[in-house]
């Protein structure tokens, strides 16, 4: 899945370049995701992603709501078609954040 540009641009380059990102969804697990990028600056989930839309049962009709807390450290929400917000199996869960104090968040 692509990552836009106009979002990645706020993750620093050097965070990138590890090529890994950690994201949660709401059911409270937290999936290890691979990075790609291509030549043309382009970021995408790779590795990992298709089995964390497995395992959350998300699908086409769904809408994400992504939020990048930092560290490459992603939170992910879920709207049914109806959109309304799927139901959280955890409690709300705020990651720390070192210095960086503004979280960017992407709609798919």
């Amino acid at each position: 899945m692509p990552i836009p540009a106009n979002f990645v641009q706020y993750i620093p380059k050097e965070h990138l370049d590890y090529r890994k990102a950690i994201v949660s969804g709401p059911l409270g697990k937290v999936s290890p995701i691979e990075l790609e990028m291509n030549q043309g600056g382009g970021v995408f989930f790779r590795g990992g992603w298709s089995q964390f839309l497995v395992l959350h049962g998300i699908t086409e009709d769904n809408s994400l709501l992504l939020r990048y807390e930092g560290n490459m450290v992603f939170t992910v929400k879920v709207f049914e078609a109806d959109g309304r917000q799927r139901e959280s199996k955890h409690k709300d869960i705020r990651m720390q954040q070192s210095e960086q104090k503004t979280n960017k968040f992407l709609i798919f």
